[in-house]
């Protein structure tokens, strides 16, 4: 079974959230919206800001990718831009190679904020959260 390094790559993002969402996705952590974010064995657990603040938890299960984020289009059980964000972010993090693609031009903040763990809730505490989340019915979020 392959961890963390060998399946959160930008191309195994963009494959699983499509161009359009991995190029928002990248601007998300280019602007320093993940602001929460941990790693426990083949989990990522981070918060990145949108248009609220989402829970997010990538993970390897298996020999795949998955992940959950209490967004809209997570709900729906799509890879979202959150998903992509927090994925990007893991690896500037890890120190891996930033993707070369074209940039879109930032918006809002002008630096990226720093990433740090303290105060993090444990990773069953955010686990709970993601699932009391998809919980609730997608109206909830419209």
């Amino acid at each position: 079974m392959k961890g963390l390094r060998e399946h959160v790559t930008p191309e195994a993002l963009r494959l699983r959230a499509g161009d359009r969402t991995y190029r928002r996705g990248r601007d998300y952590a280019d602007e320093g919206r993940v602001v929460d974010l941990a790693e426990d064995g083949p989990v990522i657990i981070g918060t990145v800001e949108g248009s609220h603040d989402y829970e997010v938890v990538l993970e390897v299960e298996g020999d795949d990718l998955v992940g959950t984020c209490d967004c809209p289009m997570g709900q729906t059980g799509a890879f979202c831009t959150h998903l992509v964000a927090l994925g990007l972010a893991w690896l500037a993090q890890a120190g891996e190679p930033a993707d070369p693609g074209p940039r879109a031009p930032v918006r809002g903040r002008a630096r990226p904020r720093r990433i740090t763990t303290e105060g993090l809730p444990t990773l069953s505490t955010l686990r709970e959260r993601v699932k009391a989340f998809s919980r609730r019915p997608v109206e909830c979020w419209r």
